[in-house]
C-alpha cells in the first residue's frame, strides 16, 4: 500500500497536455521516470532565447512565467503529484540533465513537459516537443539507464509507474483551423487523431508502461476565450468520446494494460454551474486579463477565487481541485477507478 500524505494535492492544468510517469510502491515511493507534456512547460524554458529568458513574467502566482513563445503555466502536476505521492521534490526537466538519470533513493523521475505540444507535429518553430518527440526522449533516457541497471530492474520500475497523459487541446485547435478552410483536409480530423493517440500509447506499452492515467480535454469554448462556434464546441466532445473505446480496446488487446480516465471536461462544467460549491467565486472572467506580460494590467489580487488564470489556463487553486479530484475522487469524474486506486494496483 502506498503512503499518501494527509493533505496531499496534485495540481493539474487545463492545458496540461502530455505524458507523465510516477511510481508508488511499498511503504515509500519507488523510483520512476517521470514525464509530462504540454502545460507546465518544464522543457520549453530551455528553448527560450537569451532575450526571452530575461523578460520579466507575470507577477502573482506565476512569477516565472515566460512570454507567449515560451509558456510556463502555474505550478501543476509536475510540482504537486510527486510530493503528494511522497517524493521530496518534483523531477527535473529532461533538457536540464547532463547525465543519465540514476535510480537512487529519492529519485522522482524526469520531466518531459513542453508547452503547447500536441499529439501531432503541427508547429515547426522548435519551441515545443510533440508527444512523439517526448516518447523518443523517454526512450533515449531508458537506453542510457540500461548502462547502469538491468532490463529487469527497468521493466519492474516501469510496470509500477503511472503514465499520466493529458493531451489533445492544441491538436483540436489545429483541426478546427483546418476544417474551417474552404478545402478542408479529410485526414485531419478527430478519428485520425484518436488513432495517432492509440499508436503512441501502444508505443509506451511496448517500452514497458502498464498503468495509464488519461485526462480528457476540457471545453475549448471558455467564457473568457476569444473564439467559439459549433465546431469548437463539438470537437472536445468527439475527442473525449473517442478516448473511452480507445482505452477499453487497448486494455482488451494489450496484456496487463490498466487505465483511469479523468473527466476534466465534466469537472469544469460542474464548477461553472455551481462555483460556490467548489470554493470559487468567479468562473466567467480571468484573473490575468489580456497578455500575461509586463506593461499590461496586473493580475487580480484574489486568484484563489478564480477558476481561470488567463484565457485558457486555470488558476493554481483550480488545478489543485482537479488534481485532488482525479487522485482520490469518485466515479463521477474518474472511471473505471481513480488514480490512487490505479497506482496501488499490483
Amino acid at each position: 500500500m502506498a503512503r499518501w500524505p494527509a493533505a496531499a494535492a496534485c495540481a493539474l492544468g487545463a492545458a496540461l497536455l502530455g505524458l507523465l510517469a510516477v511510481s508508488v510502491s511499498g511503504q515509500s515511493p519507488a523510483p520512476a521516470p517521470l514525464a509530462a507534456a504540454d502545460g507546465e512547460g518544464g522543457n520549453s524554458r530551455f528553448t527560450c532565447t537569451d532575450t526571452e529568458k530575461k523578460r520579466p513574467g507575470c507577477t502573482g502566482i506565476c512569477p516565472d512565467r515566460c512570454p507567449q513563445s515560451c509558456i510556463a503555466l502555474c505550478p501543476s502536476c509536475q510540482t504537486y503529484c510527486p510530493k503528494a505521492m511522497g517524493f521530496e521534490m518534483s523531477p527535473p526537466a529532461y533538457k536540464s540533465l547532463n547525465n543519465p538519470a540514476k535510480i537512487e533513493s529519492g529519485f522522482s523521475g524526469v520531466n518531459y513537459a513542453s508547452a503547447t505540444a500536441g499529439i501531432w507535429i503541427h508547429r515547426g518553430d522548435g519551441l515545443n516537443f510533440p508527444l512523439t518527440y517526448q516518447v523518443k526522449y523517454f526512450t533515449a533516457t531508458m537506453e542510457k539507464m540500461e548502462a547502469n541497471h538491468s532490463r529487469q530492474q527497468l521493466r519492474k520500475m516501469l510496470s509500477n509507474s503511472l503514465f499520466l497523459i493529458s493531451v489533445g487541446a492544441s491538436d483540436l485547435y489545429y483541426i478546427h483551423n483546418i476544417m474551417t478552410r474552404p478545402e478542408p483536409d479529410n485526414t485531419t480530423d478527430v478519428p485520425h487523431l484518436i488513432s495517432s493517440y492509440g499508436d503512441i500509447i501502444t508505443a509506451l506499452y511496448n517500452l514497458g508502461a502498464r498503468k495509464f492515467g488519461i485526462i480528457n480535454v476540457p471545453t475549448l469554448c471558455t467564457p473568457v476565450g476569444y473564439m467559439c462556434d459549433d465546431l469548437m464546441t463539438s470537437l472536445p466532445k468527439d475527442f473525449n468520446d473517442g478516448i473511452k473505446p480507445l482505452m477499453a480496446g487497448l486494455a482488451s488487446n494489450l496484456d496487463g494494460l490498466r487505465y483511469s480516465i479523468a473527466d476534466f471536461h465534466a469537472l469544469s462544467d460542474a464548477v461553472s454551474t455551481t462555483p460556490s460549491a467548489y470554493g470559487f467565486v468567479n468562473t466567467w472572467a480571468s484573473c490575468c486579463e489580456g497578455p500575461c506580460a509586463p506593461n499590461y494590467r496586473s493580475p487580480c489580487g484574489n486568484p484563489r477565487e478564480y477558476w481561470y488564470w488567463d484565457v485558457e489556463n486555470p488558476t493554481e487553486q483550480a488545478a489543485k481541485l482537479a488534481a485532488t479530484t482525479f487522485l482520490n475522487g469518485t466515479v463521477q469524474f474518474t472511471a473505471p477507478m481513480n488514480f490512487k486506486t490505479l497506482i496501488n494496483q499490483k
